[in-house]
């Protein structure tokens, strides 16, 4: 039994998790040595090694995932009134993206550590406007999480169907 493992390089700039590519490691790693870092539909992803800053939600079908270490993840706690799409937009914002070029460390591969992601601080509104928005966050991020469904369906079918195409094996 293989599980789905998650590298910098699957997730685009937009946040869009290209899932029909993702490589696999076996489940006994995944338990074991890469225990900590098993992911859970709602995670919020940062790059913080070579391409620095990429954001995105783990979407359901990624339920008990795995990444390498150049991808931090937040879990927002379930008694919190910020939802995970409250934290991507904050993390792709401008000033979040200009943090995480300012506090890069060179090395042989540009890396953001652990604690400049911990160390992040945004004023948050007052409960009342974090309920409206969370009503409609969780609205678009659903929306969303479907709409990236649909797409990886259909990238899926096109791989499938155009060699098919190409070689006369099937008309149209």
């Amino acid at each position: 039994n293989s599980i789905c493992f998650l590298k910098v390089k699957d997730i685009g700039d937009s946040g869009r998790i290209n899932i029909a590519n993702l490589d696999t490691i076996p489940r006994s790693i995944h338990e074991g040595i890469l225990k900590r870092s098993v992911l859970y539909t709602g995670d919020v992803l940062v790059s913080i090694a070579g391409t620095i800053g990429r954001v995105t939600i783990i979407p359901s079908q990624l339920n008990d995932s795995n990444s390498n270490q150049a991808i931090a993840f937040i879990r927002p706690r379930s008694q919190s009134k910020v939802v995970s799409e409250f934290f991507r937009l904050l993390l792709r914002s401008e000033r979040a993206q200009n943090i995480f070029q300012s506090r890069i460390v060179q090395g042989v591969q540009a890396n953001l550590s652990l604690t400049e992601i911990g160390n992040l601080q945004f004023a948050l509104p007052p409960d009342i406007v974090l309920d409206e928005w969370q009503a409609i966050g969780r609205t678009i991020g659903a929306y969303k999480e479907n709409v990236e469904h649909e797409i990886s369906t259909l990238i899926s079918i096109r791989d499938a169907l155009l060699p098919k195409l190409m070689s006369g094996e099937i008309r149209v």
